[in-house]
């Protein structure tokens, strides 16, 4: 690799660093139930229709709980060259009794590729589009408090007139699988 190579692959390497990515997802307690979820390269990967659900509520005892639900489903297709299997996702939580909610809807394919008899290399991807719903008709901002009486004022708060936020939402992954075959024997 030359020089000028070397800087450009620097340059980009220090560009992606400086830059600030952030993100909030589920995180069920069960990930193994759910790994379409957690890596769209696990869509197809054993043969059939494969359909999830998950439910969790965390905090039962706080007013403000967190709810959430997932919906998945997935089949393999082998008939294609290349085919992993295709499959559709959808996530929803709600918290803060509802005031936030975050709702996503996603297609899914995979992309197959068989490197030996016993060797699979396989890449998903998912591609949605995510919804965040806040309701700030309910809410209670600090100049409503009395610190005696507790919330007793009107707020001067004056909420935006969007209260909902639409957009894209792409994750990717790879699953290498290697299945030993017992069966053959190598050599005498």
């Amino acid at each position: 690799m030359n020089l000028k190579k070397k800087l450009y692959a620097t340059i980009f390497m220090l560009a992606l660093g400086l830059g600030s990515i952030s993100a909030q997802d589920l995180n069920w307690s069960q990930f193994y139930n759910s790994p379409t979820y957690y890596n769209p390269a696990y869509v197809g990967l054993t043969r059939g229709l494969k359909v999830r659900f998950n439910y969790q509520r965390q905090w039962t005892k706080v007013p403000a709980n967190f709810n959430a639900y997932s919906f998945s489903a997935d089949i393999a297709d082998r008939n294609l060259p290349g085919a992993g299997g295709i499959g559709i996702i959808f996530t929803s939580d709600r918290a803060a009794t509802g005031y936030v909610k975050n709702t996503m809807f996603g297609f899914m394919p995979s992309v197959r590729i068989q490197i030996e008899e016993n060797m699979v290399l396989q890449f998903g991807i998912t591609a949605g589009f995510v919804q965040k719903r806040i309701d700030w008709d309910n809410l209670i901002f600090s100049d409503q408090l009395d610190p005696i009486q507790g919330n007793i004022d009107q707020s001067n708060f004056i909420a935006p007139d969007e209260n909902k936020v639409i957009y894209p939402d792409f994750s990717v992954g790879s699953v290498f699988e290697f299945t030993g075959n017992h069966n053959k024997i190598i050599g005498h």
